[in-house]
């Protein structure tokens, strides 16, 4: 199952993700979502607990792009997840990471071709003391959390 969003991004950008996703012969939705598997990767580290999202600068008329995307679910839940972690909008988030990390993860992609980049997802949910909790898992971890009371 897929799910359809649209994105804003720069029309550099845009180019850009594009003639990365034509030489790595995958959807552009699927190259963004390895690119922010990848980000996450190198980046890592929330905003913070609490705040406003960022949003994208408005720029001037015209700089700005619509995407339509197809995510798989995981994916675009993975995006969503981003968002409230980062706490940037997933346009903020796409359009900074093909700044910050295109071109680097492009070379180690052609250094080592690797098929599945992105790593499993899940979410797992329970009451613990009353409490509803969520965990959220991006990849696969040699030992699941234990939640037992």
């Amino acid at each position: 199952m897929e799910i359809e969003t649209t994105i804003c991004i720069g029309y550099e950008n845009l180019n850009r993700i594009e003639d990365a996703a034509a030489t790595a012969n995958v959807s552009v939705g699927q190259m963004i979502s390895t690119l922010l598997k990848y980000a996450y990767g190198k980046k890592g580290k929330p905003a913070g607990e609490f705040g406003a999202v960022r949003y994208c600068s408005r720029g001037g008329r015209g700089y700005w792009q619509r995407l339509h995307v197809k995510f798989r679910v995981d994916e675009y839940e993975f995006c969503i997840d981003l968002r409230k972690v980062w706490k940037m909008s997933v346009s903020f988030i796409v359009d900074e990471m093909i700044e910050q990390y295109l071109d680097e993860m492009m070379r180690e992609i052609s250094e080592s071709p690797d098929n599945y980049r992105y790593s499993d997802y899940a979410i797992e949910s329970f009451v613990f003391y009353g409490v509803q909790c969520w965990i959220i898992y991006w990849g696969v971890p040699p030992k699941l959390l234990s939640h037992s009371a």
